[in-house]
């Protein structure tokens, strides 16, 4: 694996010729419509018993996506869970959920390293439509202050028979097409999308624009999107947050994304907050900054709270040790 020595990784295997954070070029809260495939790392995480899309969640690499540790209850078991790929195309494809990982410091009431990973039981089929985010290794001392960033959510309400409960994501059907085929996610989703993970030399993203994406709530108390959305916010200080946050502490693993009247909403929860590189235009390549965790409200004049990726890359990299990562 091809990680950076600080991450305690024996470098044996230089990924020379890997990729991550593709997009292609082209309604959270004041957001707008994703164009098809636009975010190929963005997936949903579907609970099985629900029957519901619950949350966003983003592909890391061939078997393992990263979310929010609040989209799961204390005693979640793995086999309850699947992802979905590629939006509503003929690249949608669903991966039953393997393991999960909870952030073993994972505060459900201060909602700090609010993080956990999904592992696939099945290796994801990477194509134009779907693919790995990157992770912003060569970052992870930045702020991001400043930032500009995009934030993508996820929720819809799936119109599933019975027969998904017992999920084969080879040999069952839903609504007569085979769980694990292109075809069968046809009747689950409208959109979906995947990011790329940051480098290990950052600084700290304060104002840097960013992005996030989902199927959340329109407005607060509002109809679900059953598109996915996306919406630039830009990231602010800690300090200047935990002003406006009062009822909970902000913590350094967490960032702060604001823009007026706009925001990630209800059912966002663990989307991912992405990021440009400016000084690498020529490739344009998606970052994974933050995982959404939490806001007072939709679009109100609070800054939402996500945790901060480049505070937990040691963790991820230590709880996929069978993964390969692509450094950027």
């Amino acid at each position: 694996m091809a990680i950076a020595t600080s991450y305690n990784i024996t470098q044996t295997s230089p990924l020379l010729s890997c990729d991550c954070g593709w997009h292609q070029r082209p309604r959270i809260v004041n957001g707008t419509n994703t164009g098809v495939n636009e975010f190929p790392a963005m997936a949903g995480l579907i609970d099985l018993l629900r029957r519901e899309l619950t949350c966003g969640i983003t592909i890391i690499s061939k078997k393992y996506l990263v979310t929010a540790a609040h989209c799961f209850i204390s005693d979640s078991e793995a086999r309850h869970y699947a992802v979905l790929v590629g939006e509503d195309t003929e690249y949608s494809k669903l991966y039953q959920a393997d393991k999960l990982k909870i952030h073993p410091k994972y505060n459900s009431n201060t909602k700090e390293n609010d993080i956990a990973i999904v592992k696939t039981r099945q290796s994801i089929e990477f194509s134009f439509a779907v693919g790995p985010i990157c992770l912003p290794f060569r970052y992870s001392f930045r702020t991001f202050v400043g930032a500009n960033v995009i934030a993508l959510g996820v929720r819809i309400v799936l119109a599933l028979p019975p027969l998904f409960l017992d999920v084969d994501p080879v040999g069952s059907k839903l609504n007569g097409k085979p769980l694990g085929s292109r075809q069968a996610c046809d009747c689950l989703s409208n959109d979906f999308k995947a990011p790329c993970k940051p480098h290990p030399k950052s600084s700290r993203f304060i104002a840097e624009p960013c992005t996030i994406c989902g199927w959340g709530q329109l407005f607060f108390g509002g109809p679900k999107a059953d598109i996915l959305q996306k919406v630039n916010l830009t990231v602010v200080s800690n300090a200047f947050c935990q002003q406006e946050v009062t009822d909970n502490r902000i913590y350094s693993s967490e960032m702060c994304t604001y823009s007026l009247y706009k925001d990630s909403c209800m059912g966002d929860s663990g989307g991912p907050i992405l990021w440009y590189d400016d000084t690498m235009l020529s490739s344009q390549r998606l970052f994974l900054l933050g995982v959404i965790s939490f806001g007072s409200a939709c679009a109100n004049e609070i800054p939402a709270v996500n945790t901060r990726i480049t505070s937990y890359l040691a963790w991820i990299v230590s709880e996929t040790s069978d993964a390969d990562y692509c450094i950027r």
